[in-house]
């Protein structure tokens, strides 16, 4: 027997090590496709002397602050997208997170259906509705939760977007911890952000859109506003949703460089989770919930409260903030531990969080420029875990469940200060440098029903990020840039992770576990990075091209360890990719574009070593073709996934999907109207799943809604 085993064992690694070996070679015939793209444009583009012209190439004069300095995107030593209000109008796009993945190399798996609970995937990162990769910002202010850093993607509408700048990448030389895989800086007061709208859409699934926007002045000071409602039955038994916000600031103080703010930031949520289903459960019914999630409800609510301040000192600009925050959650959350057992618990958390923040941006010479910051953080979280229900179904099909006795609790804070700088300077007329560093300090301090003495943890942890900017082209047609970075970044364990202490029944001693673990140290990573911009004029049609090519080795790596039933830091992985997207811009309003993202991620330790990372679609596409005349207009898009593997082994795969969406607008003055055609196919997939963790080889699926109509119109003047 044990010979047979032996044998067995070698078999599979032989089959792994033909699967690598084929992934090799088409891994190789990709990337030394992506080297020709990458010089294709150097020889395509004239090197012409003559004076370039924006009007010809628009997005060669974009400035993005969401690196924390105001630079020229095609300058930038990292991947960068600008996406604006006018062009997200023309896609068929309902939500801030349906308009990231507008941007090459995001990529957003759905558990609830509708795109109402959307997960991210950045650069191969995915948290798998546990934690998050990228830091999110709204007008340069972090809204990353404490106690995840996961995203809440319901907190701004897409109606009081100005622009979004979306660096991917790490950027924790700038950002820290939870800049990992990439920022999202919404920007919602723009220098186009003047007068006032409206906005209302609804549609099959009871869904139900409003929101309202005013930018401009008040008694001659700045004054902004937005305030937006949402509502959903979902395409799902029990999945019931609803959410809304206010959001809010007015300048005290003011001139064309010196200026005091004063801004809030209140949002609410209230939503169902009707959890994932066996394939078995979907062949009966894709738009079933399982009993087992039938308790299954989050309720949020978030107020903030900020105070910023911008000044000129010579040659640059100071910029600082404090913002409070107060945030409760009461979640009730179902852990389905086999087929036929679940556990229930309702979790009360609260949390306050204080943030610093200071940049100075300043012009150091003619062709340098220095950024130099001060971050610092404090936060204060209590949890408590109470017991609903668990069993088998027939313990869930009872009418109704009570909150029962205290099961356990924690509290503590999070602080943080960093410091960091970063340097630009202009070497040769058409190559510029860049140098930065930040260091990081973490301080942990916990107390749990375990050990109710304060636990404490320090941590300091650095990051670096070097690159060179070249203009290889600068002609009346032709304008392009290439860069070269080497970047090091972390993720520190999120306090959830260090120090949760939600009990997981086990049939054996202790017969409860908790997945926590406080001795986690920093995920590290180093990124190698090389990207071009490119700029044409080709007759009547503008085209940019970026195109991004990048590896980071990620070591220290949090994974859930079967062995010891909690997170440990025992992985290594290596993420490669290559991210190209191009914009096509005609007359008669016709445009076209098209994303295609490869995401190459595999483990490099444990048993699985040399295997694709779960979830994580391999190629990732976004296109789309827009056409218009006298006020209308019509877009077709498309989105495709393909090879996604649902466990680690890489034996089962998640079958790939494409969906088709349509937009039709007709705009008359300050009006336009819509309908979105949503998988207009009526595809039948899903967007991602998981095995069952108790090993009865069956799987559970996140079904996506089929064929979807949505109408609605906005207003502004």
């Amino acid at each position: 027997d044990r010979g047979s085993r032996i044998a067995d064992r070698g078999s599979r690694i032989a089959d792994r090590g033909s699967r690598t070996a084929e992934r090799g070679s088409r891994a190789g015939s990709v990337y030394r496709w992506a080297l020709a793209l990458f010089f294709l444009p150097g020889f395509l583009a004239a090197q012409q002397a003559g004076s370039s012209r924006d009007s010809v190439f628009p997005h060669s004069a974009l400035v993005i602050t969401a690196q924390r300095a105001s630079i020229p995107i095609r300058s930038a030593v990292s991947a960068v997208t600008r996406l604006d209000r006018r062009t997200l109008a023309t896609r068929p796009v309902r939500t801030l997170a349906e308009a990231a993945q507008q941007a090459p190399g995001i990529a957003f798996l759905d558990f609830e259906g509708t795109g109402a609970d959307p997960q991210a995937i950045i650069r191969g990162f995915y948290g798998g509705g546990e934690a998050d990769y990228m830091q999110l910002l709204l007008d340069g202010r972090p809204l990353n939760q404490v106690e995840s850093g996961r995203i809440n993607w319901d907190l701004i509408p897409l109606s009081a977007v100005q622009s979004i700048e979306i660096v991917r990448g790490p950027a924790s030389e700038v950002w820290g911890d939870a800049a990992m895989g990439g920022v999202i800086n919404v920007i919602t007061q723009g220098a186009d952000a003047r007068g006032w709208g409206s906005a209302v859409s609804g549609g099959e699934h009871g869904w139900l859109r409003a929101s309202a926007s005013q930018f401009g002045t008040l008694g001659g000071r700045a004054a902004n506003a937005f305030a937006n409602y949402s509502a959903s039955e979902g395409f799902r038994d029990h999945a019931e949703r609803k959410s809304g916000g206010v959001n809010a600031s007015l300048g005290l103080t003011g001139s064309a460089d010196r200026g005091l703010t004063l801004s809030t930031f209140h949002d609410w949520r209230d939503f169902d989770d009707p959890g994932p289903l066996l394939q078995s459960e979907l062949q009966q019914s894709r738009s079933q919930s399982s009993p087992f999630f039938r308790y299954d409800n989050t309720n949020e609510r978030l107020h903030r409260l900020g105070l910023e301040s911008q000044t000129a000192m010579g040659r640059g600009v100071l910029r600082a903030s404090l913002t409070g925050e107060h945030r409760t959650s009461d979640r009730i959350r179902t852990l389905r531990l086999d087929r036929d057992f679940a556990d229930t618990k309702e979790r009360e958390l609260s949390i306050s969080r204080l943030i610093l923040s200071a940049v100075l941006d300043r012009s150091v010479s003619n062709s340098g420029s220095a950024v130099l910051g001060l971050d610092a953080s404090h936060g204060r979280l209590r949890s408590e875990y109470f017991n609903v229900t668990q069993g088998p179904a027939v313990v869930y099909s009872a009418p109704s469940a009570q909150r029962g006795d205290l099961d356990s609790h924690a509290r503590g804070n999070r602080s943080t200060i960093a410091a960091f700088a970063r340097y630009t300077t202009q070497i040769l007329p058409r190559l510029s440098a860049s140098v930065g560093s930040r260091v990081d300090g973490l301080r942990d301090a916990f107390e749990t029903d375990e050990a109710p003495e304060s636990n404490s943890t320090s941590r300091l942890v650095s990051s670096q990020r070097a690159g060179l900017n070249l203009r290889y082209a600068d002609s009346d047609r032709h304008r392009g840039h290439a860069y070269l970075s080497v970047a090091q970044s972390f993720k520190a364990a999120t306090p959830d992770q260090l120090y949760d202490r939600r009990k997981i029944p086990v049939p054996f001693p202790p017969f409860a576990v908790t997945f926590s673990s406080s001795e986690l140290d920093p995920q590290r990573g180093t990124n190698y990075e090389a990207g071009i911009y490119h700029d044409a004029a080709l007759g009547s049609i503008e085209a940019d091209l970026s195109l991004a090519a990048y590896q980071m080795d990620l070591k220290d790596e949090i994974d859930f360890d079967i062995a010891t039933l909690a997170y440990r830091n025992i992985g290594r992985s290596r993420h490669r990719g290559i991210e190209a997207g191009i914009n096509l811009r005609g007359p008669s309003a016709v445009s076209a574009f098209g994303n295609y993202t490869l995401q190459s991620v595999t483990a490099r330790s444990g048993d699985n070593a040399g295997n694709y990372l779960k979830a994580i679609p391999r190629h990732f596409i976004v296109t789309g073709l827009s056409a218009g005349s006298h006020g209308l207009l019509a877009t077709v898009s498309v989105t495709s996934a393909r090879e996604m593997y649902l466990d680690d082994a890489n034996d089962q795969t998640i079958p790939d999907w494409t969906r088709w969406d349509a937009r039709a607008s007709y705009t008359r003055g300050e009006l336009s109207v819509f309908a979105d055609l949503l998988n207009l196919a009526d595809s039948i997939y899903s967007t991602t799943g998981f095995p069952d963790p108790a090993g009865s080889g069956e799987v559970y699926m996140y079904p996506a809604a089929g064929r979807t109509l949505h109408v609605g119109f906005s207003w502004r003047r």
